[in-house]
């Protein structure tokens, strides 16, 4: 028996329409909470519980959930790039202070 959480839910958080609207508002105007708390979202609840579910399981949903599906992979995909930039530009700034430490992080990393 294979269970999933995409399925229409009454309650707001659980459907598509939301997930989607949190992650371009994310990226539209990202803030230092609300980028990466859209990314935790998009990818613990929604993109894990897509994936852990196996080929199988995403073929049967695959013809409804793959704009949705495709989507928030896109979104968490821009969203990691922008926290990624943001890290290497506070590991940047620590380095021009003269922070020991951050001078031996490579921001490339």
């Amino acid at each position: 028996r294979y269970s999933s959480t995409h399925r229409v839910a009454r309650k707001e958080g659980h459907r598509a329409t939301w997930i989607l609207k949190l992650g371009r508002d994310a990226l539209a105007k990202p803030t230092w909470r609300s980028a990466p708390a859209a990314l935790d979202v998009i990818e613990f609840e929604w993109l894990r519980q897509w994936f852990v579910q196996g080929e199988d399981h995403a073929r049967r949903l695959r013809g409804p959930w793959t704009d949705a599906i495709d989507t928030l992979a896109s979104q968490w995909i821009a969203l990691e790039r922008l926290e990624k930039a943001r890290v290497n530009a506070l590991l940047d700034a620590a380095a021009l202070l003269g922070d020991d430490d951050a001078a031996n992080v490579s921001s490339s990393s």
